[in-house]
């Protein structure tokens, strides 16, 4: 039996992972449309390229503090915030999290290889793709990990906070983050549009499908203990 509030959960998270489910296939088929060239169009007549030889919007500064966000969403950046909040877990001996944290978190760049591999149609360099994706560029790996990974670690940091105001403060700060990512990958001219929503969207997708999975492992392992306590003490 599953209790009302994990119920409650439970359709949450399928209603955020359907939604991105949608979303991710949207931005496929619209990725190669008229739409993406006019707001190319748009970008090289409202900030110009950056020079001659580059495919960068705007003046060099600019593109500077894009390429500094750029870099919180790619590998190096979010794999050392997962190692050190793993250590931060393991000293508190928080194991159920630092569990938690490695799986989504690896189990989530292995699925975004397996989208890029689905949508490039060609076998790839793994060591290339994690600190480059001008080859494979559907989906956007920055916007896709970067959810995962700073929703998850906030989530996990803040989760059963007594105060709803943090949760709210962590969940919108986790969002900006990655949106200022996405954002910053179309200015240094790695991505279009339709690309970065897809990597919010497998995010968003992996963060709805793995939620759903620890809330029905959780209630399992519940229902197992209560289970088990009434075989160790019978009912007289």
């Amino acid at each position: 039996m599953i209790p009302d509030h994990h119920k409650r959960r439970l359709l949450k998270y399928s209603v955020i992972a359907a939604i991105s489910f949608v979303f991710f296939f949207a931005a496929y088929s619209l990725s190669t449309t008229e739409i993406n060239n006019s707001i190319e169009n748009f970008l090289l007549n409202s900030l110009g390229k950056t020079d001659t030889w580059s495919g960068t919007y705007g003046p060099g500064w600019f593109v500077q503090i894009m390429n500094d966000f750029s870099a919180l969403g790619g590998f190096t950046i979010t794999s050392s915030l997962v190692i050190i909040i793993s250590c931060y877990f393991l000293l508190k001996k928080k194991y159920e999290k630092l569990f938690r944290l490695l799986v989504i978190s690896i189990a989530g760049g292995l699925f975004l290889l397996l989208l890029k591999y689905i949508y490039s149609g060609a076998f790839f360099n793994v060591i290339n793709l994690l600190f480059q994706e001008k080859e494979m560029s559907f989906p956007s790996g920055h916007s896709m990990m970067s959810l995962i990974v700073y929703l998850t670690i906030l989530n996990l940091i803040f989760e059963h906070s007594r105060h709803i105001r943090t949760e709210k403060f962590c969940i919108i700060s986790a969002l900006i983050i990655s949106f200022v990512i996405g954002l910053s990958r179309i200015f240094v001219g790695a991505h279009n549009i339709f690309e970065i929503i897809a990597g919010w969207a497998a995010g968003g997708f992996w963060i709805g499908l793995t939620s759903i999975v620890h809330i029905l492992t959780k209630n399992l392992r519940s229902q197992f203990e209560i289970e088990k306590i009434k075989e160790n003490h019978p009912p007289q």
